[in-house]
C-alpha cells in the first residue's frame, strides 16, 4: 500500500517495528506509534503535539 500511494505521488508517512507482528506487543513501540499519530493529526488538523513524552526516556528498557 505504501509503495502503491508513493508511486500514486502521494506523501506517505509510515512507521514499522522490527520484531513485532501483526500489533505492537512491546508497550515501547506503542508510545513510539501513539507519538507519530498525534504529531501526524496535529500536522494534518492544524492542532498541536506535545512532541516528547517522559516516558519515551525509559521506553528502551522495556
Amino acid at each position: 500500500m505504501v509503495e502503491a500511494l508513493r508511486k500514486a505521488g502521494k506523501n506517505v508517512e509510515f512507521v514499522e517495528f522490527k520484531g513485532d507482528g501483526h500489533g505492537n506487543q512491546k508497550w515501547s513501540n506503542n508510545l513510539k506509534l501513539y507519538r507519530e499519530m498525534e504529531d501526524f493529526l496535529a500536522g494534518c488538523l492544524g492542532g498541536r503535539s506535545s512532541g516528547f513524552d517522559y516516558f519515551e526516556l525509559a521506553s528502551w528498557a522495556f
